[in-house]
């Protein structure tokens, strides 16, 4: 009997440092898919500053204010490539 209880404490122990780590890993692959769709949208949007820049009916005020929306965007990326789930980055 004693050894039984014994065998069911450490199985207690390891499900419980499994359900510990299960959590923090859900955490942690939330916040990367969080700032994965983050640079996925900035991409999409990029390209299409990029389409709507090509050709000679753009002014070059227009230039100008596509090429601050992208570095808009590009500050937007480096935001969520510095990313960090528990004071540790993401990548």
């Amino acid at each position: 009997a004693a050894q039984q209880i014994f065998t069911l404490r450490n199985t207690l122990a390891r499900l419980t440092t499994l359900q510990g780590n299960l959590t923090i890993n859900q955490g942690f692959l939330s916040v990367t898919d969080q700032a994965l769709g983050t640079v996925g949208s900035a991409l999409n949007q990029a390209k299409s500053l990029a389409q709507t820049g090509i050709g000679t009916n753009v002014t070059p005020a227009e230039r100008t204010a596509l090429a601050d929306q992208v570095a808009s965007l590009i500050q937007a990326v480096a935001n969520a490539g510095n990313s960090q789930y528990n004071g540790r980055y993401l990548f």
